[in-house]
């Protein structure tokens, strides 16, 4: 009986992996199969098979799952599973699941190779999983949260499978009764892409008490043993005190409302009693979208004070110039008329240059050149602009142009009692020009053109009007830095590559160089003395120190406003975005809610309908997390753009700054070098006038560090302000999520039970073995997950074997598994994929896997391949 076992055990599974008795031993799983024999403990996304049959028991549906198994000698395996769960006690869920696995027909080989009859093998086996639960247990806290054991419990999952196995091979018939006990638990482990931490206010009171030994130790640094700290270093230690007590008051405040947040975020998504409904889904978007705007706004902002301030500081260089020409151009006038008139010929063709290319009038100081014609009007009666316009200028299309000049929103109407600013008609058409003059400076300066997208345009019918041919699109998406698969949305300003952009300017800049050089050989034959000869020389750095500062105005402006459309841009897609997760969400939500109402109509048990909300709640709080995580991208997107302001004006300040002292140094340096001229031979003078220069030298030195530090120090400041709101958006709305167990480690015994009785009175031990298994989430971000594994088993015919790998997960739809096993150390490799797909209210799971064994004397068996779909009612 013995042999005769041996024979159908070796004839059922002679793989690669050894000889194995079917169902006792070997999970066809092609999830287990690819990742090398180890459990997902920590997701249950894939099948866990009879070992851990919490995969089962724990979720209130049916599961049904068919595998095929492809192995060498032309051997298919089939494998047929089909399970529920329902809760039966607080603390214990009680689940059932059958399991049909058949060989096939395949060949009895005699003694000289030959096939001489065709042989049928199945196995049929039914267990009982009773499963502790801990979720349904009773151990709350007056107020609803978990209890410590709760707490403590729900990190560990037991079970044991009751079965009855049923083998046939041909005529040969066995059956047993045997065991299966597993345990498995899980923690919360730190991970790649972890949220971070909320910070308590004890944190924040550490903190600040850190910051006052810190203070108290710098006012006493330079002080005398035994004397005390100057009226002024007391002083000075207050206002530090002061400071830093507002800013982690202010911190306080902030995580208060992060908590209050976060409690209200809870409540909604993690009471058992209350359900998530549309209106929260469609309120919390109408509230991020309000913070979106509140952002851009500040934004906006930030990017205009930028702007006016750089502006400010420009138009202070300028002056300084425009002073030191007056003094240059006096000097010039005393030492040779001729020399004076080529300075100022020289000068009009800069001014020329800067008027005609370079520089604009703000539409403030066209306001200020129509100030005289200008009239104030009240408004009587409620009208549109329209209707004021042609009340005042005779013509209503002047209406949307009065509206802005006014400041007034979009879409509304002035306000009855309000006193408009009415410029003259004139206005609107400098203004008009002046707009002509930017948009074609801004196209040869940047060689391209701006277009709104329209509701029916495509990148390739934008290429076709505008570049001649739909094949241009990869022209259109290299100038936008965008790929084809990305959706271009109404409203959104794209570049449109231009041929020969800046030809006509380039052309222009040339006359212009040819007729400088040509002034300047003019004046260099004017020169009379050396003095005049600086004087010549200061002249031409001012008037290019003049000409740089509105290039770099110009500059400046442009980027500004394309800072401000990639700003409104930005501030599109992250709306559209919002808008497709409350579709998604609700979506979802309808799809779960559906679903629930018809499993309900299912069953009148009280009971089971209370235990399956708990399934429910766990969807909608995926479904929600999701909302959560797009509003919480699509804010902290706006405070990367505050974040990229924030270098710019820094950048922007100490380039100023730089200028500033650039000037400042010209000026002096050519004043310094006229006094020395006039010293002559006079050594008194002299030595004076180097003693002058050195402490000078110094005193810019420091006063250019100084400016430095203080812009530095002011852009540290406003990044850890925005450093701060990042991590307050990111505690509101992924800190609102639950602990992720990311480590699980889990053991299991198989196979004790009655022996395997074969039809006779003699009953053979079953083969028992053991398991060890460990999982760990290494990487879990919005889109990825990767899950380490190892596992350790020891099996009587089998013997020892291990297994070790990796699973990556991609939008948690997607999971691709690889790894290796050790058989008697000869190791087989093994890979597989799976995709989890949602249609209406089923759930699908597809799965692929081999196996291949490169090393040792079974290597020639080659590949073993397995596929398999499950399916969740």
């Amino acid at each position: 009986m013995r042999l005769t076992r041996s024979l159908c055990l070796l004839a059922l599974l002679w793989i690669p992996l050894g000889a194995s008795s079917s169902l006792l031993l070997y999970e066809m799983s092609p999830s287990v199969i690819g990742g090398g024999r180890s459990y997902d403990l920590l997701a249950g996304s894939a099948n866990w098979g009879r070992t851990y049959s919490g995969a089962f028991s724990l979720r209130n549906k049916t599961e049904a799952s068919f595998y095929n198994a492809t192995l060498p000698m032309n051997l298919s395996l089939q494998y047929l599973q089909v399970g529920l769960g329902r809760s039966v006690l607080p603390g214990l869920r009680l689940g059932a699941y059958l399991t049909y696995f058949n060989a096939g027909g395949f060949s009895k080989i005699d003694e000289r190779g030959g096939a001489v009859a065709l042989l049928d093998a199945s196995d049929f086996l039914v267990g009982i999983p009773l499963v502790f639960d801990p979720d349904s247990l009773p151990w709350r806290r007056k107020d609803g949260s978990p209890s410590r054991a709760e707490a403590f419990l729900k990190q560990w999952r037991m079970g044991v499978n009751l079965n009855y196995y049923k083998s046939q091979f041909d005529k040969l018939s066995g059956d047993s009764f045997l065991v299966d006990a597993n345990l498995s638990a899980r923690f919360p482990v730190g991970y790649l892409g972890q949220p971070r931490p909320l910070l308590s206010l004890a944190d924040l009171d550490r903190e600040y008490g850190q910051r006052k030994k810190e203070t108290e130790a710098s006012l006493l640094a330079g002080v005398p043993k035994g004397k005390s700290p100057s009226k002024e270093a007391m002083r000075k230690r207050e206002l530090i005190l002061r400071y830093w007590e507002d800013y982690y008051d202010h911190r306080k405040e902030d995580l208060a409302i992060v908590n209050q947040t976060r409690g209200e975020i809870f409540r909604i998504y993690n009471d058992p009693s209350k359900d998530l409904t549309p209106l929260d889904v469609t309120n919390l978007v109408r509230q991020a979208r309000q913070e979106l705007d509140a952002l851009h706004k500040e934004t906006v902002d930030e990017t205009r004070d930028n702007e006016r301030s750089m502006r400010d500081a420009l138009e202070q260089d300028l002056r300084q110039v425009e002073e030191a020409l007056v003094l240059v151009n006096a000097r010039l006038e005393k030492a040779s008329p001729a020399l004076a008139s080529e300075a100022r010929n020289l000068q009009a063709r800069y001014d020329l240059w800067i008027q005609t290319e370079i520089w604009v009038p703000s539409p403030e100081s066209l306001k200020a050149r129509h100030a005289v014609e200008t009239i104030q009007y009240k408004v009587l009666q409620r009208e549109s602009w329209a209707e004021l316009s042609k009340r005042l200028y005779k013509d209503p299309e002047l209406g949307e142009s009065l509206r802005r000049a006014n400041g007034s929103p979009t879409n509304q109407t002035a306000a009855v009692g309000q006193l408009l600013t009415v410029p003259p008609r004139r206005y609107y058409k400098d203004l008009e020009e002046r707009d002509k003059i930017l948009a074609r400076r801004a196209e040869e300066l940047a060689g391209f053109a701006e277009y709104q997208v329209r509701p029916d345009d495509t990148w390739a019918k934008i290429a076709e009007a505008k570049l001649g041919s739909r094949k241009a699109v990869s022209d259109l998406l290299v100038a936008n830095k965008r790929d084809a698969k990305q959706p271009l949305l109404p409203g959104q300003v794209i570049k449109i590559p231009l041929a020969n952009a800046g030809a006509a300017r380039q052309q222009r800049e040339r006359e212009f160089q040819a007729g400088l050089a040509q002034r300047r050989a003019i004046g260099a034959k004017l020169l009379k003395n050396e003095l005049a000869e600086i004087d010549w020389a200061g002249l031409n750095g001012l008037l290019e120190q003049k000409l740089a500062i509105f290039q770099f105005q110009r500059a400046w402006g442009l980027e500004r406003d394309a800072s401000l459309r990639d700003l409104q841009n930005l501030l599109n897609a992250k709306r559209a975005e919002l808008d497709r997760g409350q579709n998604a969400a609700l979506a979802g939500l309808d799809r779960i809610q559906l679903k629930r109402r018809l499993d309900f109509l299912n069953s009148a048990n009280e009971k089971v309908r209370r235990d399956a909300l708990g399934d429910y709640k766990r969807k909608e709080q995926v479904v929600f997390e999701n909302l959560l995580l797009s509003v919480w991208r699509s804010k902290t997107a706006l405070i990367g753009q505050l974040k990229k302001e924030a270098v710019a004006k820094r950048k922007g300040t100490l380039k100023t700054a730089e200028w500033m002292d650039r000037v400042r140094e010209a000026i002096w340096r050519q004043g310094f070098e006229l006094r020395v001229r006039e010293a002559g031979k006079d050594k008194a003078r002299l030595a004076a006038l180097e003693k002058e220069a050195k402490a000078h030298a110094e005193q810019a030195r420091k006063a250019g560090s100084a400016s430095v530090a203080a812009v530095e120090r002011e852009h540290a400041q406003v990044l850890t302000e925005l450093g701060w709101r990042d991590y307050v958006t990111e505690m509101i709305y992924r800190g609102s999520t639950r602990k992720r167990d990311t480590l699980a480690l889990g053991a299991s015994v198989r196979n004790l039970g009655t022996g395997m009785t074969w039809g006779g009175p003699t009953a053979e031990a079953l083969p028992m073995a053991v398991s060890a298994d460990l999982n760990y989430e290494f990487l879990h971000t919005k889109n990825h997950g990767l899950v380490l594994y190892g596992h350790y088993g020891y099996s009587e015919i089998e013997d020892h074997h291990a297994a070790f790998g990796a699973a990556y997960r991609f939008l948690g739809a997607f999971e691709v598994r690889s790894g290796m096993i050790l058989e008697s150390g000869i190791p087989v490799l093994s890979a597989s994929l799976g995709a989890n797909i949602e249609l209406g209210l089923m759930s699908y799971r597809l799965d692929a896997a081999t196996q291949l064994r490169i090393f040792g004397a079974g290597a020639k068996y080659g590949n073993q391949f397995t596929f398999g779909l499950a399916i969740t009612f």
